[in-house]
């Protein structure tokens, strides 16, 4: 007769080698598996290590000398665009208003202001004053000579009206306002 299945037995010392070989190429693979997973794991951790570092390094290369000239730099260049804006505050002229009532405040109640003239690049006054006296118009030229805000005040025209008014042209520059 013919045989249909060419299966046969294994002997049992050969499953015995057979059940050896499993055994030892799963731990074999398990070996190479958890070695494999220790490295990567170690390349991880030495990425994150090198990358702290550059972070520390890169830190200490902003605080090093070459980046404190330049954080030193920029201070200087803003200091000197607000000194500026100091100087251009100091050499501007005086707020008009404040020379007005500078000058309304200085002149006596007894001579009555006609007319003021500013001359703010220059940083001069043309005072028109009618008074009722000559001294009257002297004693306004010592007054504004008196007053920090003008400087060299001098009585430069008189003038007398028809009814018996003087009127005095004073001409000074402008000092300091308060």
């Amino acid at each position: 007769m013919k045989e249909v299945n060419n299966i046969t037995v294994i002997s049992p010392q050969k499953q015995v080698v057979i059940h050896r070989w499993i055994t030892v190429s799963t731990l074999l693979l398990g070996i190479i598996l958890a070695t494999l997973s220790g490295i990567t794991i170690y390349m991880i951790y030495k990425q994150q290590h090198y990358a702290r570092q550059h972070a520390k390094l890169t830190s200490q290369k902003k605080d090093s000398p070459a980046s404190h000239m330049t954080h030193l730099q920029q201070e200087a260049k803003e200091l000197n665009k607000r000194t500026a804006l100091i100087q251009r505050y100091k050499k501007n002229p005086p707020q008009i208003a404040s020379v007005i009532t500078a000058l309304t405040q200085t002149i006596p109640q007894e001579a009555t202001i006609e007319s003021i003239h500013i001359d703010s690049t220059h940083k001069t006054y043309t005072l028109t004053v009618q008074a009722s006296h000559v001294t009257q118009a002297v004693h306004c030229v010592a007054l504004l000579n008196q007053n920090d805000a003008f400087e060299n005040s001098t009585l430069t025209s008189l003038h007398t009206s028809d009814n018996k008014k003087i009127t005095a042209k004073l001409q000074g520059s402008l000092g300091t306002l308060k």
